[in-house]
């Protein structure tokens, strides 16, 4: 039996007693939008999406030959894997390389600008971070129905 929970404000499948325990998303299903002129962002798992998650932001970038992702900083802690190019991280002012094969660790509050060092070939990595809109979190705790 599949029934709909109201989490957060937002409808999700429920069965056989519980939230859903796995999710799985094609890339035809993710949100692609441009950050900028250089970088291309695949939203994956975020929970405006409408997927049952609470504390994590999924997806995969792509940063063009020789471009970067926008300077920025969010409340939450982030990790990059590498899966293909070279690069470096800008953490407030100082760089850090990285290769195909890499994970990148950045802490909360920090600002951070990823650039693709490759003048030929995109760099794209897989970014998991924290709900990066802390007020989500606390709504859906409020809201979780009862098992």
């Amino acid at each position: 039996m599949v029934e709909l929970a109201c989490i957060g404000g937002r409808e999700y499948r429920v069965g056989y007693g519980g939230i859903m325990k796995a999710v799985v998303v094609k890339p035809e299903q993710s949100l692609e939008f441009r950050r900028n002129e250089d970088a291309i962002v695949h939203k994956m798992i975020y929970p405006e999406m409408g997927r049952p998650v609470l504390s994590l932001c999924f997806g995969t970038t792509v940063i063009d030959p020789g471009g970067c992702f926008p300077v920025h900083r969010h409340p939450c802690e982030e990790a990059y894997y590498i899966l293909s190019g070279s690069g470096y991280v800008e953490v407030e002012g100082e760089n850090y390389n990285f290769e195909s094969g890499d994970a990148v660790f950045i802490e909360s509050n920090v600002k951070h600008q990823a650039f693709n060092a490759s003048k030929e070939e995109p760099l794209t990595f897989v970014f998991a971070a924290g709900i990066m809109l802390t007020g989500i979190l606390e709504t859906a705790v409020e809201s979780w129905p009862n098992s």
